[in-house]
């Protein structure tokens, strides 16, 4: 063997073992160990196309973090959240006087959560007060009916069939002992299809307007499961009603200041069941009575100003 022969096998030993190294660094080990220029006078163009590349991606990260945040507020916001959010959006609409706004919020939100679950109940009473408020204060409303009078007409011809005589007269500010009304006068008033809905497990009674809920009472129901489910009819209203002979004011009286009975649809019966008034507030929320719902009377006469006679239905649910 010659003697340049030994330095070849020599280098290509040295080239093998360097090569063996190499394939066990790990494959960022030389850009790992790179470290950012600290000469001030490096020309300008040795960063140049990282930072265009930066400069790209730059939109596209904002981009990103907005579509997170965003996909957070919708995909993984609770119902409550939501539901809060949009309730005290309808109380800043009822704040500012913007009513018929803040009612529909608020009938949007009966639709995310649960029938007479607190949420439910809290949203309900805020419709009540919208309502009653712009009832009774003559409030102008889209969800008003609007009349002009013609000549010859009465207050009956605009009650009858959308509510009683005595709710156009308080939506109107028309003194209750008078029925006078005039050619051109524009009467507006709430009216149209109402109905009533009982949850006796909730001692709750709905009134609504057109589907809609319009009024929300708490109520009190028969002891011992008395109170009979099914649809009904009110049938029969009275102002003032006796009671197996007791007059109205007397103790023995229990109907308070209103009294509607309530008829089967299904057959025509009734067997003496009805809503009225109670001279004891204290048993509303409770199942104390013979049978019949009892109101407060506060209650019980704003409902019987609202729905005419012969016309509303009740349904009565467990």
């Amino acid at each position: 063997m010659y003697w340049y022969y030994k330095y070849i096998i020599i280098a290509l030993a040295l080239t093998g073992v360097g090569f063996g190294v190499f394939k066990l660094l790990p494959d960022d080990f030389l850009t790992s160990q790179e470290q950012p220029s600290t000469d001030e006078n490096a020309p300008p163009s040795s960063n140049k196309e990282e930072l265009n590349s930066n400069k790209a991606l730059e939109p596209n990260v904002e981009k990103t973090v907005k579509t997170v945040e965003e996909f957070k507020k919708t995909s993984f916001a609770t119902p409550s959240s939501k539901y809060d959010s949009l309730f005290q959006k309808g109380i800043e609409l009822k704040k500012n006087g913007m009513l018929d706004s803040a009612y529909d919020i608020f009938i949007e939100c009966l639709s995310m959560c649960d029938e007479y679950s607190p949420e439910w109940q809290a949203s309900a009473n805020e419709i009540s007060k919208i309502n009653i408020y712009i009832y009774k204060n003559s409030v102008p409303s889209k969800r008003k009916q609007s009349y002009s009078v013609k000549t010859g007409q009465t207050l009956w011809d605009f009650a009858n069939n959308n509510t009683t005589i005595r709710a156009v007269q308080v939506s109107n500010k028309i003194p209750l002992d008078s029925s006078v009304i005039h050619a051109n006068q524009v009467l507006n008033f709430f009216g149209g299809d109402w109905e009533i809905k009982v949850s006796k497990s909730n001692f709750a009674l709905q009134l609504l307007l057109d589907g809609k809920l319009f009024r929300f009472y708490k109520i009190g129901i028969g002891k011992d499961n008395r109170t009979p489910i099914g649809q009904f009819i009110i049938k029969g209203k009275k102002r003032e009603p006796t009671w197996k002979g007791y007059p109205f004011g007397h103790p023995e009286n229990v109907l308070g200041t209103r009294w509607m009975r309530l008829t089967k649809i299904s057959d025509g019966s009734n067997e003496g069941y009805g809503i009225h008034g109670t001279q004891e507030p204290e048993s509303i929320g409770t199942a104390s009575s013979l049978g019949c719902l009892r109101m407060r009377n506060e209650d019980v006469e704003e409902l019987y100003d609202f729905i005419p006679d012969n016309k509303i239905k009740v349904t009565i649910e467990d």
